[in-house]
């Protein structure tokens, strides 16, 4: 019987340990800490978020018949469907959001290296909202930020 106590009083107390970890693991930016959680599932629901894409309009100093995303354009740069691709355009667009010179020539350089010259490329926005996309069954809208060309400064 006493270490039917002993068994339950631990089981306790790690379940008391782990409660308290996932509690705290609320203060972090993700909110968890592997394997900890908060056990507050669906609680927090996401809340808009601007994403920025790359349009294709020109490839070579002629325009596409219909502009196309750099994602969707495997023929014009090699890494299109590249993570890293992505995270450049993310940062050129807040470059650009933010008026950071700097941070837009560095991106624009590290983009280009996979565009030929004379490439026409639009940087826009999206904001997405998962519940008002829910809610009115539309797709975020679209916003230029700006226009660049590959070679040119």
């Amino acid at each position: 019987m006493r270490s039917y106590r002993r068994l339950l009083l631990a089981s306790l107390a790690g379940v008391v340990c782990l409660a308290a970890a996932g509690l705290a693991s609320l203060a972090t930016e993700q909110q968890e800490v592997f394997p900890f959680y908060s056990w507050f599932l669906f609680a927090l629901v996401p809340g808009g978020q601007t994403t920025y894409q790359v349009l294709i309009e020109k490839v070579n100093g002629v325009p596409l018949p219909a502009p196309r995303f750099y994602n969707q354009t495997p023929e014009v740069a090699g890494n299109a469907h590249s993570v890293v691709a992505f995270k450049v355009i993310q940062r050129l667009g807040k470059a650009c959001r933010n008026a950071d010179l700097a941070g837009i020539a560095t991106q624009r350089a590290f983009l280009e290296a996979n565009l030929p010259p004379g490439t026409g490329y639009e940087v826009v926005s999206f904001r997405s909202d998962p519940i008002a996309q829910w809610r009115t069954r539309r797709a975020p809208a679209m916003r230029p930020v700006a226009t660049f060309e590959s070679g040119v400064r």
